[in-house]
């Protein structure tokens, strides 16, 4: 062999045994380490793609697509290698989906999807340039420069925007723009985001108590200066002006400024006038159209936002209903209506006095308007001489909150079709 080919082998000897010596020396995850953990409670668990589940103790490192699950007493804290922070409560399932950091430029990429806890991300410096996306089953929400918290549920998605530059919420090619802090986007399935509402502080102490867990044993303090930022920035709430339409606004986004009915702030629930939702449902006395009904007037009480409603359960509220015929003669009778609170969908059914010979039953389903408490329907009349003089009609009601329950009760109003006679009905559970 010549001395030529020798000096070939030789240096490519010493290449191999410098890229050996090389790989022992960095370990072979490094390039997947995206962060650590920085405080745990209970067992939270960690499992990398490549390796066995282990639990996140402090000091553990966390990887790209990395399942992190959480039991009924355990949390995780994990810091992220541009200063993301991400507090991870009980009962959660998330992946870290994708980590990009440029610490030159301090850019990059983060996206997380939660099938199912609470999330609160304080954003580091890739969100300044850039939103952190989690994705959730019903939206995926963007945070840009600050603090939200997400609760994400297989039914239902609950995003409150904290502190920072804005929170965006997308569900169902809709998008909700949110720069008011304390205030919170419900998105459910099959439906897009609802309009952005004040957090209760009820819900608020919930998801610290949820997220914050005991003090000490390695979990964070309850009084921890991001705790004391978030309940700063609930406190007043009234004092400050309209939610703004932020300048960037565009490509099909839905930005809704605040109106001002929700600039009282009284436990965190949003006041509107009932007429300004259904300009029907005045709460108009019935009992001049027909004295014998004098209970049916329109069920007093407010209108519960659609975060309020129920995400699963069913309820049968049974009332009655007044009407006049398409002669303008009043009657009346009695109606119930079946819900289904998952399915956002019921039933309608009502039966007709016979009073100025209106026989007969009403039959119809009904649909929940997206983002609201509101819903409609039609119906088809069978039977007896001609319920509201009209074989069909349509419906439109809402849910209306009582001292026992914020949907203990509904209301609305009906027509015929093709010159039928009207009516409005009521009902509780």
């Amino acid at each position: 062999m010549s001395q030529l080919n020798m000096s070939r082998l030789t240096s490519l000897h010493h290449i191999l045994l410098g890229a050996a010596a090389l790989s022992l020396a960095v370990p072979a995850d490094a390039l997947a380490r995206v962060g650590i953990t920085s405080a745990a409670e209970g067992d939270p668990l960690g499992k990398p793609p490549a390796e066995a589940e282990r639990v996140l103790r402090v000091g553990i490192d966390v990887q790209a697509d990395e399942v992190i699950t959480t039991g009924a007493n355990d949390r995780a804290h994990l810091v992220f290698l541009d200063g993301t922070a991400l507090t991870v409560g009980p009962e959660a399932r998330m992946v870290i989906d994708r980590f990009v950091y440029d610490p030159s430029t301090t850019s990059g990429e983060l996206s997380i999807t939660v099938s199912k806890g609470v999330l609160r991300l304080v954003g580091g410096k890739i969100s300044k340039t850039r939103p952190v996306v989690i994705n959730t089953p019903t939206s995926y929400v963007g945070i840009r420069g600050g603090i939200s918290i997400v609760d994400a549920q297989p039914a239902q998605t609950i995003s409150t925007f904290m502190f920072g530059k804005d929170m965006t919420v997308t569900g169902q090619g809709q998008t909700q723009i949110v720069t008011r802090p304390g205030f919170e986007v419900t998105t459910r399935s099959n439906a897009p985001p609802g309009l952005p509402a004040p957090i209760s502080e009820a819900a608020l102490s919930n998801l610290m108590a949820q997220l914050e867990g005991r003090s000490g044993r390695g979990g964070a303090p309850t009084n921890s200066p991001t705790v004391v930022k978030i309940t700063q920035g609930t406190q007043g709430l009234a004092s400050q002006p309209q939610q703004s339409t932020p300048a960037n606004a565009g490509n099909g986004q839905t930005v809704v400024p605040q109106p001002a009915s929700w600039q009282q702030w009284g436990g965190g629930v949003a006041y509107q006038n009932t007429s300004a939702i259904n300009p029907a449902l005045t709460g108009q006395n019935t009992s001049a159209i027909n004295p014998p009904l004098t209970g049916t007037a329109l069920v007093p009480g407010s209108i519960p936002t659609y975060m309020q409603l129920p995400i699963t359960g069913t309820a049968t509220y049974n009332g009655s209903f007044s009407a006049t015929d398409s002669n303008s003669r009043p009657f009346g009778g009695t109606m119930s209506i079946g819900w289904n609170f998952a399915s956002q969908s019921g039933s309608l059914a009502a039966v007709a006095n016979g009073q100025n010979g209106n026989t007969g039953s009403a039959t119809g389903p009904l649909r929940l308007t997206p983002g609201t408490a509101n819903f409609s329907g039609s119906f088809s009349v069978s039977g007896g001489g001609g319920f509201n003089g009209s074989n069909s009609g349509t419906v439109n009601g809402n849910f209306v909150s009582t001292s026992s329950s914020p949907v203990g009760a509904v209301r609305g109003t009906f027509s015929g079709n093709g010159g039928g006679g009207s009516g409005s009905f009521n009902a509780t559970k």
